[in-house]
Parts: structure tokens; sequence; C-alpha cells
């Protein structure tokens, strides 16, 4: 792994040009999303702001803004990604507790009347926005009897010391943390957000691993090496002492109050949700500190690719039940085309049933309302290809099949009631399918090839 921390990966990223230091004054509110917008549409680079309407510290974007910066993060290339992430995720490392309180993320200590979450240069991103929102901070909690979590909600900030967190559905692991609250009595539950992360760290929080299961081992799995931590300063959780900044607070889980709207990573603008109150109790973080923030909004988005870890995991666990399948893509994979998941699928374990059942399995998840089924020749990417093979291999009435009545996708703006419906679309060919596609012999192929610029093109 070519760094340690976040500070440690922009400059490995510095060094291969795929970072931007930008000297001159930018305004939290709309221009930082306007200037994202623009990179993740080129593939652009990541960007560090170090002049943020005079607040304090630098902000940074894009960091996610392609799958190639995920994968370095990794210490990976884009084509193994999936591999890697299939081989390392099978393992858990513990994180290591460093007793010792001079640690980066304490370099500065803020408490009680010095808390102020409005130094920071927190985006305000969209028009009708409730306000500014931390977009990529980590929530960590924990239950005594359901254990850790480390997982990423949106966070719209009020106050000096005071948000709401959001969460987008009961079965997030931190509406169970609170769930077993209540059941107890108790009021509130402590909950510390860590903002500038280690990328792989970021990554494995929304990585989908089951109730229970730890993102904190997962990162260490992923990185090769335990997260280091150490204890927070007034609530009882322990948090990565490399990370920029660290918010130490109480979720008052009764405590409600209006959050939102918010422009979510489908590109859609949610409505107002009732939401619990997060109290700050301390603020911990680096000297002149990275803020971190994530691009959402219309796709293609930077949030899109922050879920290439658990794309890939997903993709392992399905090809591991289904030899079928040769290859997935969704979500990170297709940027533009969200709630959309393509399979390839080998010539040689094809049969009807194998491709029906697949698609039905895939079909049930919340998160996948088109699902697609493609032969190898077609490149599950690639939408020219997929939308050739749909036009020219599927007979409706015989291909394609509807799931209704199951659980929706709170963000997906389309849905009514709390359910939805999926189609699940066959586009491989069929035993009697008569297509012979038009070839070029591989010598004139190789050719052309070798004399392309002297044809003048």
């Amino acid at each position: 792994m070519p760094y340690k921390d976040l500070r440690g990966f922009l400059d490995y990223l510095a060094e291969i040009d795929e970072l931007i230091v930008v000297k001159s004054s930018v305004s939290a509110k709309y221009e930082v999303t306007e200037i994202c917008r623009k990179l993740v549409e080129a593939g652009g680079p990541a960007v560090l702001f170090e002049k943020v309407d005079r607040r304090e510290g630098r902000l940074l974007v894009n960091l996610f803004g392609t799958r190639r910066r995920c994968a370095l993060a990794l210490g990976t290339v884009p084509e193994k990604l999936e591999s890697f992430c299939e081989e390392r995720a099978s393992r858990r490392l513990n994180p290591v507790l460093f007793s010792k309180s001079e640690v980066p993320c304490k370099e500065v200590i803020l408490k009680g009347d010095e808390v102020d979450l409005l130094k920071f240069p927190i985006p305000t991103f969209h028009i009708g926005d409730g306000g500014p929102y931390i977009s990529l901070g980590v929530q960590m909690s924990k239950d005594p009897a359901l254990g850790e979590n480390a997982a990423i909600h949106r966070m719209q900030v009020k106050g000096r010391n005071k948000a709401n967190l959001f969460i987008s559905n009961p079965r997030r692991h931190i509406a169970a943390h609170i769930s077993k609250a209540r059941e107890r009595g108790d009021k509130e539950i402590d909950v510390a957000v860590v903002v500038g992360g280690d990328p792989v760290f970021v990554m494995a929080a929304v990585s989908g691993i089951p109730l229970g299961d730890y993102e904190m081992k997962l990162a260490g799995a992923l990185r090769g090496a335990p997260v280091e931590v150490v204890k927070c300063e007034t609530i009882d959780l322990e948090v990565p002492l490399n990370a920029e900044i660290i918010l130490e607070g109480k979720l008052r889980i009764d405590e409600l109050e209006n959050e939102g709207p918010f422009c979510e990573w489908t590109g859609y603008q949610s409505g107002t949700t009732r939401s619990p109150v997060y109290e700050v109790t301390a603020i911990t973080h680096r000297k002149n500190p990275v803020f971190q923030a994530c691009h959402v909004g219309k796709p293609p988005n930077e949030a899109i690719n922050v879920f290439a870890v658990r794309d890939s995991i997903v993709s392992a666990q399905i090809k591991q039940k289904y030899p079928a399948v040769k290859k997935i893509v969704s979500g990170s994979g297709w940027q533009q085309a969200v709630l959309v998941s393509v399979v390839q699928i080998r010539e040689e374990e094809k049969s009807p049933d194998n491709v029906k059942k697949l698609l039905q399995t895939l079909g049930e998840s919340p998160v996948n309302k088109v699902i697609i089924a493609v032969n190898e020749d077609i490149d599950p990417e690639n939408i020219k290809d997929v939308l050739w093979a749909i036009s020219t291999r599927v007979q409706p009435d015989r291909d394609i099949q509807i799931i209704t009545g199951k659980q929706g996708y709170q963000l997906d703006p389309s849905f009514v009631n709390g359910t939805s419906s999926s189609i699940l679309i066959d586009a491989t060919k069929k035993a009697d399918f008569r297509g012979i596609t038009g070839k070029i012999p591989e010598d004139i192929i190789k050719k052309v090839e070798k004399n392309w610029k002297t044809y003048c093109f």
C-alpha cells in the first residue's frame, strides 16, 4: 500500500497527476458542486481547495470521481478491482488500539463552547437543499448485543454543535442500534463521525456486509494492515487515529426534526424527513484539516464510485452462487444508469432456467430495478452493446418478466406506498436465434490498425 492515510494518498495522487490544488478562493455554496460536476463528467482529477469562504481547513472533492482512483486507493488497477476485493474481503483484521494521546486526529481538541461545525468548509450542493451537508462522513456506533458499525449517512448541519442524521431505511445497521437502545429505555446513543478518513475505510463503510460484521475489520483486510484507532474524548467509541476530523456526539434518537430536502445520488431531490438530532460534544482534528465532501446529484457523480468495493463484493458472492455468471455490472460500473444491473452469462453454463432464476434473485433487491442478462460477446459495461442485445435478441412476450410488490428503495422517486417492482430482461441468444454477426479476418484487423495513420485519419 503506497500510503498510510488520506494525506499520504493525496501526496501519491499528486505525484501521478491525479490531484490538482486550487489556491484561488471558491464558494462552498453551489460553486464547488458545479466544479465537481464538470470534473466527474470529464473523468478529471481530485481537487483540493485551499481557500473556501474564509473557512478553516481545506476542502477535498472528487477523490472517488473515477474507478481508477478507487482502485489506486486499494493498491490495484480497475481491471483487477473485483478479483482483488473478492480475495481480500474473505478476511478480517482487527483494529489496533493505541493508548497514547498524541495522535494526528487529536492535534486540535475542541469541547464545550469551542465546538463549531460552521467553521469547516461544508458545501451546500444544490438549489433547494435544506442547507450545508456532510456528505461523506462515516458514522460509527455500537451496541452491546449487535456489535460495532461504520456506515455513511448524510447529515444536515443545523448549527455550531447540531446536525440531523438521515437514515434512508429501517434495514440500516444504525437503525438496529437505535431500536436496541429504545428497548433498553435509552434516549441517545454515542455516534462518532469520521471526515477525511483513509479512502479504503470510507469504501469499506458502504460495503454492505451483514450486521455484526465490522467494516473496520474489513478495511484492515482490504488494506493488508489493521486500522489504527484511538479512544474518543467524550464518548465510548474508537476511531481511526489518522483521520482528518472526528466529530463526537450523542444521537438523540427520540428528538426528531425536519431534515432535507437533499439532492441524492440518484439525481433527484428527496423530500423533508423527520430525522434524529445529533448533538456534537467534541471535535478533534489535525492541524489545517482536510474536509472531504462527495459530489452527489444527477449521474455520473462521485457518490456512485464510492460503492466500488460493495459492487465488487456483491459480484463475487453472486458468481459463487451462480457459476453461470461471468461478470455483473451495476452502480459504480455503469455510472449513468443507477438501479440497473447487467449480467454477462457464460455460454457453457447458460440455460433458460439458469437465466430466469438468476434474474429473479437479483430482481428482489431494492436497489435493482432493471436487470439485463447478456451473452459473452456483449460488453456489459458498454451501453451501446447492451442496447443492441436488447433490440435484436429479445422478444418481449417471451423474454421479459415483471416482479411486483417488492420492497422499494426510498431514494427512488418513482415508487409509492413502500413497494416497488423490477423488470427482468433476458437479452441472451435463445436456441432458435437466427442472427449471424459479420466478422473481419484477424489479419485485416491488424493491418488496418498498423496502417491507420497512413489513411490520413
